[in-house]
């Protein structure tokens, strides 16, 4: 069951998520489809950024994540301690905005690098356990 459906600013890509906890993104000229996974859970809300370049989606698993479309990769946004119901882009791009079940409504910087050594740098240290 789809939850969530959203079509990316240019009208070419459309995504969407829902009870599989999988992203999917159709190319809407030739229906290929490009999966990207990592919510264990349902997906509640997904969010292009106005340059196209950045998906965010916001789970029933208490999480926002941020997804970089070139890569693939995606940064784990934690606060939220219910299940995140919604998420949006700020109109400049900049904030990833995302509401709760837990009441709150939080503020994220979209801060990853745009450079893909630097951006596969950054997940790296953001990941780590050290």
């Amino acid at each position: 069951m789809i939850r969530s459906i959203v079509v990316a600013p240019d009208g070419r890509t459309v995504a969407c998520g829902g009870r599989d906890s999988q992203l999917r993104l159709w190319d809407v000229k030739t229906g290929a489809v490009r999966i990207l996974a990592g919510h264990p859970i349902l997906i509640m809300g997904v969010a292009f950024s106005p340059d196209e370049r950045r998906l965010a989606s916001a789970s029933a698993d208490n999480t926002v994540r941020l997804w970089d479309l070139a890569s693939g990769e995606s940064r784990i946004l934690r606060g939220h301690t219910g299940p995140v119901t919604a998420v949006v882009f700020s109109a400049d791009g900049k904030r990833i905005i995302s509401s709760s079940e837990d009441g709150t409504v939080r503020v994220w910087p979209d801060d990853l690098p745009d450079d893909p050594v630097a951006l596969r740098a950054w997940i790296e240290a953001a990941t780590s356990d050290r």
